[in-house]
């Protein structure tokens, strides 16, 4: 009787070390599937709409991912740098601290100030538009999905001098550097110096003294470009001025909700291979937040999705992700086909469209 007790407490022992030590192997295997992306975002503050639609897209590409069955798990770890380099040096502390495999950075002010603390871990970048960053990327680790603001800025400058055949050019732009790039961009296409350069802060609600110093020049085309509050106003008042010419931007001008747009000629990246993906993922967006996309929603999203493409391509491990990165060449995205380079910039097709009156965008040059 004593033995057959024994017996059954050894048993018992067994089953309970030994599942024990099957879970913790089980549970071992697990988290070496599991690929952790820490997201610098910026949830609080002036752009605190920005930072959670971003927030958003991630989400729900890491959602869509864990569901596949693909054998990796995401783990998505949001940090909010509230947009300010003080407090983005210790978001970007706490995400360090958790050994993130690679880490998504939106806001272009959280960028230089985190650059130098990288440190092997390669980060796609969603909203630097300026090849600025380029002097913080010694050792390739930044990989920039927007097209730079020179770029498309170009391109509306080479269209304005080509095809509108526009001689006077004045300039209304954000006093970033998003701002200048772009601004440079244009005139560079354009080929001759602006007769008159304004420039507005992020905060300004208004730009109708600038807007009055650029009328005074009698331009026969403006060029706004930018983001913040006064933006939008800066077409409206435009047109309060009772200004006639040619009024021209960027892609960023889809961004802004703008009561009347219409006729505004603007740069952008040719989406028209991609329509279906850019469908597909706003009825997802919408089915599962209950709101309508945005672009910095897109911009998380892509953001996920090309860290994913490089895991898939290369592996798992922080090197793995970067040389993956690498590798992409002709990806969708919500601008059109990306590639990537390997100082970490990008490129993209470019087009010219103007908004039509019932608020759509009619390509004008292919």
């Amino acid at each position: 009787m004593k033995k057959l007790i024994w017996t059954l407490v050894i048993l018992v022992i067994v089953a309970i070390f030994g599942g024990r030590a099957w879970w913790l192997y089980q549970h071992k295997q697990t988290d070496s599937n599991v690929v952790k992306i820490g997201l610098l975002t910026f949830d609080t503050g002036l752009y605190a709409e920005f930072g959670q639609a971003l927030d958003k897209g991630a989400i729900l590409a890491v959602e869509e991912y864990n569901k596949s069955n693909s054998g990796i798990k995401l783990d998505l770890v949001i940090e909010d740098g509230k947009g300010q380099a003080k407090d983005a040096i210790n978001a970007f502390n706490r995400l360090i601290a958790q050994k993130p495999n690679a880490l998504i950075i939106g806001g272009e002010n959280q960028v230089p100030p985190v650059a130098p603390m990288l440190k092997n871990i390669p980060a796609v970048l969603t909203s630097v538009t300026t090849l600025g960053f380029l002097k913080h990327n010694q050792d390739n680790l930044m990989f920039l999905i927007n097209p730079s603001a020179n770029n498309v800025g170009y391109a509306m400058g080479e269209y304005a001098n080509k095809k509108l055949n526009l001689k006077n050019i004045a300039i209304l732009s954000l006093n970033s550097s998003y701002g200048k790039e772009s601004a440079e961009g244009f005139i560079s296409g354009f080929g001759k110096q602006p007769i008159i350069w304004e420039q507005f802060k992020d905060t300004n609600l208004t730009t109708r003294d600038q807007i009055v110093k650029i009328l005074a020049e009698n331009p026969d085309g403006v060029y706004v470009v930018g983001h913040g509050p006064g933006f939008p106003n800066a077409f409206k008042q435009l047109k309060e001025q009772k200004y006639t010419g040619v009024i021209m931007s960027d892609y960023t001008v889809a961004d802004e909700d703008l009561a009347d747009g219409t006729g505004i000629y603007f740069s952008a990246m040719d989406d028209t291979n991609v329509m279906e993906y850019v469908d597909a993922f706003e009825k997802k967006y919408f089915d599962r937040f209950k709101e309508k996309a945005t672009e910095h929603s897109k911009l998380g999203y892509d953001a996920v999705r090309v860290i994913i493409t490089a895991i898939e391509n290369r592996g798992k491990t922080s090197n793995d992700i970067k040389k993956g990165l690498m590798d992409i060449k002709d990806m969708n995205t919500f601008f059109g086909k990306m590639k990537l380079n390997n100082n970490g910039t990008s490129e993209f097709q470019m087009t010219i469209k103007q908004l039509q009156p019932d608020g759509t965008a009619k390509i004008v040059k292919e």
